[in-house]
């Protein structure tokens, strides 16, 4: 027998906002205020590799408790609507904001509301998509084409996120979530960042918490395995990230991977599926599989030779090139 969507909740009669909501609510805002106290405090050279490790982990983990807290109240599109119109204009007005201001201390409040809006938008998006599905046996083939999608977009020449590397590193830090990064002087409340999170991440984490609420399938041991095995893949991108392993440089890992992997293992046996459907499952499986990694492991187009400037002077050795030869480092990106 499969199971039905479950009418649990946690909201209260009337305005009240649900009880899993405040509970994310509060935990992003005190995510944002450790956020802006990172540009105050100065850390030790000696200790910087350990308190960026730290720091990732905090900023990774905070936002899926709030995400998963948030799941455990029972959601309508006009509430899941409205967090994402509001989350989104906390982040595109916060940025805009901070990027016409001086003061330190007021880019990080900026930023760090923004960041917070960010996660709000996703998390509507991903309990808008929840309560489209009718069924939990979707979750399966969605969990498969997401993380084959996901490693499409970061490890194909032609993905998103390799075309953004290329042509514009500053694409990902606009629209995706920043990790801050530990200093050895004060910022003044602005904290650089060291790491970013894809959006998608996020959106289709939720996705899955709202659907597993939804459908009263194996939520607490999801989560409990989803935390330490997305800590994991943190750590490998932040130790490893200048690691080439063919095509593939582990700075950049899709995230959708371990994340579709966590709920299909611990969710398994909720899924009741026909033998039809269990054969067209196995066949998107190793289609989809053959022809991603097919894409991947096909050589990039080589570069178009730029013509040299009439002008341009060689610039003398042990020089480094003017700052429009140069290309910023996007830095690491889960």
């Amino acid at each position: 027998m499969r199971n039905t969507p479950s009418t649990h909740t946690s909201a209260s009669s009337g305005s009240e906002l649900p009880r899993g909501l405040v509970t994310a609510i509060l935990l992003l805002l005190a995510l944002a205020l450790v956020r802006i106290a990172i540009g105050f405090i100065p850390v030790p050279t000696s200790a910087i590799a350990a308190s960026s490790v730290a720091v990732s982990v905090f900023f990774v983990a905070v936002p899926i408790f709030a995400l998963f807290a948030a799941s455990s109240a029972t959601w309508r599109w006009q509430t899941a609507l409205a967090l994402v119109v509001g989350g989104a204009l906390v982040q595109v007005g916060g940025a805009l904001a901070a990027r016409q201001l001086g003061d330190p201390l007021a880019q990080g409040v900026l930023i760090s509301l923004s960041q917070t809006g960010l996660v709000f938008w996703c998390f509507g998006i991903g309990a808008l998509l929840a309560l489209i599905l009718k069924d939990q046996n979707l979750l399966l083939p969605i969990a498969i084409f997401l993380a084959l999608f996901d490693m499409w977009l970061v490890f194909a020449p032609e993905g998103f996120v390799q075309q953004s590397m290329k042509a514009a590193p500053q694409v990902l830090g606009n629209i995706a979530y920043q990790v801050p990064s530990p200093q050895t002087q004060p910022t003044g409340g602005l904290a650089r960042p060291l790491l970013y999170v894809g959006p998608a991440d996020y959106l289709f984490l939720s996705m899955f918490f709202v659907a597993l609420h939804r459908f009263r399938m194996r939520t607490q041991a999801t989560f409990r395995w989803m935390v330490p095995v997305l800590a994991i893949y943190l750590l490998i991108v932040l130790t490893l990230g200048d690691v080439q392993l063919g095509p593939i440089r582990l700075g950049a890992l899709p995230a959708l991977v371990p994340i579709g992997i966590v709920v299909l293992l611990v969710n398994r046996k909720e899924f009741r599926l026909t033998r039809d459907e269990k054969i067209s499952t196995l066949l998107i499986l190793v289609l989809g599989s053959a022809v991603v990694t097919w894409r991947i492991l096909q050589p990039p187009p080589a570069p178009e030779p730029q013509p040299e400037p009439a002008n341009a002077a060689p610039a003398p050795e042990g020089q480094a090139p003017p700052p429009s030869q140069r290309r910023d480092d996007p830095g690491r990106f889960l």
